[in-house]
């Protein structure tokens, strides 16, 4: 099977609430790691344009990056007008994992609305949270 695969580097900062150490404020320097699997070659020999993918998921990494995540269901904040980059969550916690849901959700109905789902056998995000640690989501049969 092919595959492509497109990386971005975040910052991030986020509380998991109902954790011990992890329902403060804590940073992370994410890689968020997309895969695009095919069982065939298609124009240019290629399953997609890497930038094509990079413009799928650059609205919603550019809208966490730099930013503190947070499920607004369990954490109340409160923010002053200097406080900027928060990205509320309804109900869920922001985990590597339902991140990766999230942005596997969105290429999905990208590459739906955009005719080229066809294409795609597998989408697979992972997000790196350090060397040894990982979380991610995969969409198995995207045709279905």
């Amino acid at each position: 099977m092919f595959f492509i695969t497109v990386k971005r580097k975040i910052s991030i900062s986020h509380i998991i609430s109902g954790v011990v150490g992890l329902d403060m404020i804590h940073g992370h320097m994410w890689e968020v790691i997309v895969k695009i699997y095919s069982e065939k070659l298609y124009e240019n020999e290629m399953v997609l344009d890497f930038e094509y993918i990079h413009n799928i998921i650059n609205p919603f990494i550019n809208q966490i990056d730099f930013s503190l995540l947070y499920n607004k269901e369990k954490v109340n904040l409160t923010f002053d007008k200097y406080t900027i980059g928060a990205y509320a969550l309804d109900g869920y916690e922001p985990t590597t994992e339902y991140i990766s849901y999230v942005l596997s959700n969105i290429i999905r109905d990208k590459l739906k609305e955009d005719g080229f789902i066809n294409r795609v056998k597998k989408i697979t995000v992972e997000i790196v949270e350090d060397r040894n640690s990982s979380g991610g989501y995969s969409i198995e049969d995207c045709r279905g």
